[in-house]
């Protein structure tokens, strides 16, 4: 699921998704998107070099930064660095007694790569849920005028709490 921040005040989304072998984090200023797929090991030895009072196996490093990117709006610190076909995300956290720092290096990808993983499943939730208010408003309209009808008939509505 897409989580929103802003860093800078410019508004982001980013989403992590767990593979298999490795960990997939996408970001977007919903103009760009940027990815970066870090394999475990690749992702638990950055993990120490930032961090290296910290340690653990490379399952809970993963978690951990699942968790940090999941609650980014919690972070402590967030720094953007946007270059031409790159971007830093650099997040400072909080955890227990300690720091956590980790930085992503995010590469641009191609604006059908935006399409498909951004503007699309937004265009479609979208038009889903026009299509739910649609129903909705039409039940509602629906029961008004049973509730109209109800009222010529037998009178009053009474309702018990």
């Amino acid at each position: 699921m897409w989580k929103t921040f802003v860093c800078d005040n410019n508004q982001y989304i980013i989403k992590v998704v767990p593979l298999e072998n490795c960990i997939q984090v996408n970001l977007s200023d919903l103009k760009t998107i940027w990815r970066e797929e870090l394999s475990h090991e690749n992702l638990s030895n950055r993990f120490k070099e930032a961090n290296q009072s910290l340690g653990g196996t490379e399952e809970n490093v993963k978690e951990q930064i699942i968790t940090l990117i999941n609650n980014i709006n919690e972070a402590m610190k967030v720094q953007i660095e946007k270059k031409s076909l790159s971007l830093s995300l650099k997040i400072t956290s909080k955890l227990d007694i300690f720091n956590l720092n980790f930085e992503f290096l995010l590469s641009r990808l191609s604006e059908e790569t935006f399409y498909s993983e951004v503007t699309g499943p937004l265009v479609r939730t979208v038009r889903y849920l026009e299509e739910k208010e649609l129903i909705m408003r039409n039940l509602l309209i629906k029961k008004d005028r049973e509730l109209q009808e109800y009222k010529l008939e037998k009178g009053n509505i009474t309702r018990g709490t």
